[in-house]
């Protein structure tokens, strides 16, 4: 999925509700070499930017931490909790 970001030129490849009150998009791989992500609340208000590792998906946020889905080098998923500074 491809999606522009209104107002912009920048476009997303990925939309996840993530936890009850955030939404989290992916920019668009030709706009962002990392793992970027934009964040949502439901209102929808823009939070902030996420820097993810690479290839990690966020699963669950609570507002305070957010759970991302992690690949080790040996191809085996890991939950990994992030606590949310800032």
């Amino acid at each position: 999925m491809l999606a522009q970001l209104a107002g912009t030129d920048v476009e997303l490849s990925g939309l996840i509700r993530v936890g009850e009150r955030t939404a989290w998009a992916r920019y668009a791989v030709a706009y962002s070499t990392e793992n970027r992500w934009l964040v949502f609340s439901e209102d929808p208000m823009w939070w902030g930017t996420v820097d993810l590792p690479e290839g990690g998906i966020p699963k669950w946020s609570d507002g305070r931490a957010v759970w991302v889905r992690e690949r080790d080098e040996l191809g085996v998923h890991w939950l990994v909790r992030y606590r949310i500074v800032g």
